[in-house]
């Protein structure tokens, strides 16, 4: 080749680059050109920034850079020059799609940087076709059955981990799928946390719930709690008890605490007046569980449960908690709760079946004082206690002492600390006097014999007693209260030091 022959041709290819071609090539064969190097850059830049251009050709020059060129970094420097660069943008949309179902994975590669790059150009209206469409690609064909395998060879061929948070609301079920597969764990669990919708907080509880499971010993971990905790939700409140339930029974230290860090918390989310309104939407999901731990052998279970009835469905809930708590002897037993099985009784009746009315409740508590079960006797006596009315007190004074079930002892169901002879017709003749001491309290107190504090503690200690009849009853209600009263006033701001 002659040396003129050799300029004459350099010197076309360099004209190629600011004109259309030298002779009759096509459009496709310019953008090739173009897509090579800083200079081929600049030059599409100044094409798809000519509104003369069609869009559909200033796309096509984008595609080119991308699938052909292979340079998806550079293609929304390059739109960015165009006035419209948004529908600029959209319109390639279509062809990266396409290259995201190319069964080469460097093509899908490229497609896929240049989606999520797209997201720092378009506006919030148009970002989630955007992200629906990665999302699709990246996790469409997989699901929580899947083998891990699969899933981790799927993935490291499509998405980083750090990539999904771009994703939002739509990478939450890869994120889910992740998480229970273990893969990328932390990362993927910060993620879900920081989506604040329903489905998120579903997703994670599942994601978690799947991990957990997908192995012996795998441990749950107070970070793995606190994201629960954090879904402040209703499913995270029954993945707490289903947590309890299946770790409590392990002899592994470490299930053990996270057992119990899991009913502390469930418990304690209960207490939110906002979790009240959720947890009475889905009782119908709560209360299977509800109905196992009641009659399970964890006997600080069967009062919380009870009280979750009772709260949850008022006056039915009392029938359904008496008739389904255990009528045996475990609840006095010291391996059987923490709590003593006198104050769990009266917290119960005093503090959350008192509330439902006397008049509503009582017929309840009425009919429980003729039951067979030992359980429900004394719960409905001493239930009528804390409602203290005549009536009530009226129905404790009936007792038939001479009926079967009024002369069993109450030991070992209630072990008090004396007087273990204490018989079923006893517990409602004291219930009565426990009832009637309060109407002498309230009398001395509108009298202005006793102050309203001396009077709030001996109510509240009378309250708490068993097995004490009148005399002793008022003589240990009024030591407890005067103590209490005077430890109260020595801790009130101003008091003298000791």
């Amino acid at each position: 080749m002659t040396r003129s022959r050799t300029a004459a041709l350099a010197a076309c290819l360099a004209l190629a680059l600011t004109t259309a071609a030298c002779g009759k090539g096509d459009a496709d064969e310019k953008f090739r050109l173009w897509s090579n190097n800083e200079a081929g850059w600049q030059e599409m830049g100044s094409f798809v920034a000519d509104r003369a251009n069609s869009l559909k050709d200033r796309a096509r020059a984008l595609e080119v850079l991308i699938d052909e060129g292979g340079q998806p970094s550079q293609a929304i420097r390059v739109a960015s020059k165009a006035p419209d660069k948004v529908e600029l943008l959209l319109e390639l949309q279509p062809a990266l799609q396409k290259m995201l179902e190319n069964p080469n994975p460097k093509k899908q590669g490229h497609a896929k940087r240049v989606l999520l790059d797209m997201l720092s150009v378009l506006p919030d209206d148009k970002k989630e076709p955007t992200r629906k469409m990665v999302a699709k690609w990246a996790f469409g064909d997989l699901s929580h059955d899947d083998q891990p395998t699969r899933v981790k060879e799927k993935l490291e061929q499509r998405i980083r981990p750090e990539e999904i948070e771009a994703l939002g609301a739509e990478g939450v079920q890869g994120a889910s799928i992740m998480l229970g597969k273990g893969i990328a764990r932390d990362g993927v669990l910060e993620f879900l946390k920081t989506q604040k919708t329903p489905e998120a907080k579903a997703a994670l509880i599942e994601g978690l719930r799947r991990y957990h499971t997908s192995k012996k010993n795998v441990k749950v971990s107070e970070t793995d709690l606190a994201a629960i905790q954090g879904t402040d939700s209703v499913e995270g409140f029954l993945y707490f008890l289903e947590l309890y339930e299946r770790l409590l029974p392990s002899e592994h230290p470490d299930d053990k605490a996270a057992a119990n860090l899991a009913i502390q918390a469930a418990i304690q989310w209960t207490e939110k007046p906002e979790a009240k309104e959720m947890i009475k939407a889905s009782w119908a999901k709560v209360d299977p569980v509800m109905g196992r731990l009641i009659a399970g052998k964890n006997c600080d279970d069967r009062w919380w449960a009870a009280q979750m009835y009772v709260t949850y469905r008022g006056v039915e809930g009392v029938k359904e908690a008496f008739a389904k708590l255990p009528d045996d002897a475990e609840y006095g037993q010291s391996g059987c709760a923490q709590n003593d099985v006198k104050l769990m009784i009266t917290d119960l009746c005093n503090k959350d079946i008192k509330l439902l009315g006397a008049e509503a409740v009582r017929p309840v508590l009425e009919q429980s004082l003729k039951s067979g079960r030992m359980i429900e006797r004394i719960l409905a006596i001493r239930c009528l206690t804390g409602l203290g009315d005549p009536v009530s007190v009226g129905l404790l004074k009936a007792v038939d002492k001479k009926d079967p079930v009024s002369m069993r002892v109450v030991d070992p169901v209630i072990v008090p600390p004396f007087g273990q002879n204490l018989a079923v017709y006893d517990l409602a003749a004291i219930g009565a006097e426990i009832a009637e001491y309060h109407q002498v309290i309230d009398k001395q107190a509108a009298e202005g014999k006793i102050d309203a504090a001396t009077a709030k503690w001996r109510k509240h200690y009378a309250s708490y007693s068993f097995d004490r009849h009148t005399t002793e009853l008022a003589a240990f209600a009024e030591e407890m209260a005067a103590d209490k009263v005077a430890k109260d006033k020595a801790k009130a701001p101003g008091a003298a030091a000791p």
